[in-house]
């Protein structure tokens, strides 16, 4: 939010201001945890929760200001704006706030696809324009109004989704955004228990045209929807369509479509010129999305060339059909909600696959279907009997499922025994290599959790007659995926489509675990890990990928090299020899050789360039390459750094040409990690290394002003006990601390095991109710103790507790009050952490 004070809210919701000064407003927020200095508190009111009772955290948290229901009597420090409604207050501002922007809004509905074409279409767009989009389903009446508030005149297209569950939502929705562009991907079965018809469902996504300005906007729909297809029975002027059959008036559409191992292909025709396009993702309903993006682009002004590029790098949000490969498993996840044709769509992928295995669904409750949900549950059952070679299904109409399939072996009622059955399952090894397994089910069923308990099924030894795996631990890092592909989305818009990026997952993925992270590097055909140890660990996961090891290895290490065919990187000559003599004759070894510019650290010096280059050269069981540098500074910009990193990139350049002089044209340069991607463009050369920054984080306050990043990590733990104390009274070891007051004292389940600093005692905070706790007393190996007594709202045992959060206590505070950096307070936490996927 920008350019907005008091006084504009004030006309917004038609209240008179009376206020002895006015402030300017950074954002309107309606949730505690994640409120900032400056912003205004909007209290709502939830079915569990009322906003109002936390005003008090808000004011000590920075709020500016609080709007509140009228009902409401209380004294506050900061102004106060009052209304009859919070919730419709929240629409109004956004409404007025989105007229202040000069910005071309795109609005996206529809049954299922919204999310896919909306990442498509802001994917596309981003060729050309500074483009923002809701953040994962931000999409209703109050995630839209907190999207719109993220605006500023940065920003050139915003694109939306609308999502809604009754009649007359997205008419409120679409005039609160006032798209220029509105795309309807379908209409289909969800939420028709709600909507009593498909007809109702239709008429409720044309309410989309609300909010269009009757002379200036766009209607782009699907044509392969009969209930879109036709012209004549849509209320507005100005539509474009676009499918896959040549015979309708399509503005563009899709022939020869092929599913392939990596994707799908086809041939875009717009105006009678074919282009063929590939997208690396599954499914062939995810054509009509693109094709709707395609559309989209084409009348912003994107290429057809653009879109071609641009689409063969395209990253889907997690738990959308995403591939995840595990032990040569195939499993697909597609668990972020479900509709019987969204269903049947996952089913039909689940079918493209051409792996020699089995063809495995495990399916959840579909929600929202009213009336008709027994009726569509048997008909799935029915598509599964012909589509798979085996199913399993959870929840409520696990009958109703058992009978369209014939047999009630695989359907249970809860996940718990679903999960006792899939145990068993395994041990018998009915799942093996080849197989593919598509996860899927209605958000609420969270099918994330069978996936967790498949996972770690299959990763046990159960050889054994006693097949047992570990508990769950209190201390959990909690990796959001969609964050980490969010930033990647940006790298990638940073370099040019002829720069290979190379991902760094090095330990343990930055202890995100690269077990969860790898599958978001699918698109990569490079990634680079620091040992040997690593590579191995990760061809297990990744086996098909081409793997780095980054830093010089251990000679002892060769026959390790040679037998996993990796690539490494060296830094003198003798290695390369013996790597050579240790290799085949029918083998061919690649390298990149390290070139130290700068860094005193592993590397060739520059002024041996030609003499290695020669040596090499005569090695037959060897071919260079890359050539490669590691920036020592370069996220600085103190001006005798500056000058240094200017210093090491001509370095490097003048020893890339003697190298190249000599031994002739090597395939790959690179030198930018992180932060020098966006700090030192000149140096992408045609390969980059980003690390740290994919997981949302910066290495210097530089990088802070050339991208917004989104942090994907957050570590917790569990409250064990809580006590209170008379004054006078020692927390810990050591007596480092006595309470001054009665105080209220919180036991929680970390420690310096779990790779905390003990640095932190008595300085640092965890966040309990989304507010700051002091750590007191030293920090012992298993235990923190908090002081929670001023903290607002009831807190319990077993109440989750954030060592960061990234809004309340951030990993750079962490690092602080540690006396480091963040990379060390990321790789010191200890594997004995469990590591989630976020959902």
């Amino acid at each position: 939010m920008e350019n907005i004070y008091l006084s504009d809210l004030c006309s917004f919701l038609k209240i008179k201001f009376n206020f002895a000064n006015d402030i300017q407003i950074n954002n309107i927020s309606t949730d505690t945890r994640k409120i900032q200095v400056g912003d205004v508190f909007l209290a709502l009111i939830g079915e569990k929760h009322d906003g109002h009772d936390y005003i008090q955290v808000a004011i000590d948290k920075g709020a500016s200001a609080l709007i509140v229901c009228d009902k409401y009597v209380g004294e506050w420090e900061i102004p106060v704006l009052k209304v009859p409604d919070t919730l419709k207050a929240l629409a109004q501002l956004a409404t007025y706030y989105r007229k202040k922007l000069n910005i071309k809004i795109i609005a996206v509905t529809g049954s299922s696809g919204k999310t896919t074409t909306k990442n498509m279409i802001a994917k596309l767009l981003s060729a050309r324009y500074q483009v923002v989009s809701t953040y994962k389903n931000f999409n209703n009446q109050i995630g839209l109004p907190l999207s719109i508030f993220e605006l500023t005149s940065e920003h050139e297209v915003a694109v939306l989704e609308l999502g809604m569950n009754h009649l007359g939502e997205i008419a409120e929705l679409s005039k609160i955004a006032s798209p220029d562009i509105a795309v309807i991907t379908n209409v289909g079965s969800a939420h028709i228990g709600n909507l009593g018809s498909l007809e109702n469902v239709r008429k409720a996504k044309l309410e989309i045209i609300e909010g269009l300005d009757p002379q200036k906007g766009l209607l782009i729909l699907n044509s392969d929807d009969q209930r879109l297809s036709s012209a004549e029975n849509i209320p507005y002027a100005h539509v474009l369509f676009a499918g896959t059959d040549a015979a309708k008036q399509n503005y563009v559409y899709a022939d020869s479509m092929e599913t392939l191992p990596d994707g799908l292909s086809f041939d875009l025709v717009n105006d009678g010129v074919r282009t063929k396009i590939f997208i690396p993702i599954r499914g062939n309903h995810n054509i009509n999305n693109a094709l709707l993006a395609i559309t989209c682009a084409l009348q912003m002004g994107i290429s057809v060339k653009e879109i071609r590029d641009i689409f063969r790098y395209f990253v889907n949000d997690n738990l959308r059909n995403e591939e995840y490969i595990f032990k040569g498993i195939t499993m697909i996840k597609d668990y972020y909600n479900a509709n019987p044709d969204s269903m049947q769509a996952a089913l039909a992928t689940l079918q493209s696959y051409g792996n020699a295995g089995k063809k495995i669904a495990i399916l959840g409750e579909m929600n929202e279907l009213g009336r008709f949900s027994s009726a569509e549950h048997r008909r799935l059952g029915e598509l599964c009997r012909e589509m798979t070679d085996v199913v399993f299904f959870v929840g409520d109409s696990y009958q109703d499922f058992a009978k369209g399939y014939g047999e009630s072996r695989h359907a249970f009622k809860t996940k718990e025994e679903l999960c006792v059955y899939l145990k068993e399952y395994i041990i018998s090894a009915n799942i093996g290599e080849k197989d593919v397994i598509l996860i899927k089910g209605s958000r609420s069923m969270k099918m994330e959790e069978v996936f967790a308990h498949l996972k770690k099924y299959l990763d046990m030894d159960y050889s054994e007659d006693s097949f047992k795996y570990l508990p769950s631990t209190a201390v959990k890092l909690h990796v959001d995926v969609s964050a980490m592909q969010n930033n990647i989305r940006k790298i990638q818009n940073a370099v040019s489509e002829n720069v290979e990026i190379m991902p760094i997952i090095k330990a343990n993925a930055y202890s995100c675990g690269t077990d969860i992270v790898v599958n978001t590097f699918h698109f990569c055909n490079y990634l680079a890990v620091a040992d040997v140890k690593e590579a191995v660990i990760l061809k297990r996961i990744f086996p098909e990928k081409k793997i780095m090891i980054l830093y010089q290895p251990d000679l002892l290490d060769i026959p390790a090299i040679v037998e996993n065919n990796f690539i490494v990187g060296i830094g003198y000559y003798e290695f390369a020899e013996k790597l050579n003599e240790c290799a085949s004759t029918d083998q061919k070894m690649r390298i990149h050789i390290e070139i130290d510019t700068g860094a005193g650290r592993l590397g060739i010096n520059p002024a041996c360039a030609r003499e290695i280059a020669g040596k090499v050269k005569r090695l037959e069981n060897i071919v260079v390459e890359g050539l490669y540098m590691h920036y020592v500074c370069a996220d600085s910009t103190n001006q005798d750094d500056l000058e240094y990193t200017e210093m090491q990139t001509k370095k490097f350049i003048e020893a890339v040409h003697n190298f190249e002089d000599v031994y002739g044209q090597v395939r790959f340069k690179h030198a930018s990690s992180s932060a020098p991607i966006f700090t030192q463009k000149q140096a992408h050369f045609n390969m980059v290394r980003p690390g740290y920054m994919i997981y949302g984080y910066y290495s210097s306050e530089a990088l802070k002003q050339k991208i917004t990043l989104s942090p994907a990590l957050q570590l917790s733990t569990k409250i064990l006990q809580i006590k209170t104390v008379p004054p006078g009274t020692f927390i810990s070891y050591g007596r480092t601390f006595v309470t001054k007051r009665e105080s209220v004292i919180a036991t929680v389940a970390v420690g310096y095991a779990d790779g905390l600093s003990r640095l932190m005692s008595n300085r640092g905070f965890f966040v309990v109710n989304g507010q700051r706790a002091l750590i007191v007393g030293k920090m012992c190996m298993d235990l923190t103790m908090l002081d929670i007594t001023d903290i607002i709202g009831k807190v319990n045992v077993g109440d989750e507790v954030y060592i960061f959060d990234n809004n309340n206590v951030t990993l750079d505070d962490v690092a602080t009050w540690s006396d480091t950096i963040g990379y060390e307070v990321l790789t010191r936490i200890e594997d004995k952490v469990e590591r989630i996927e976020k959902v």
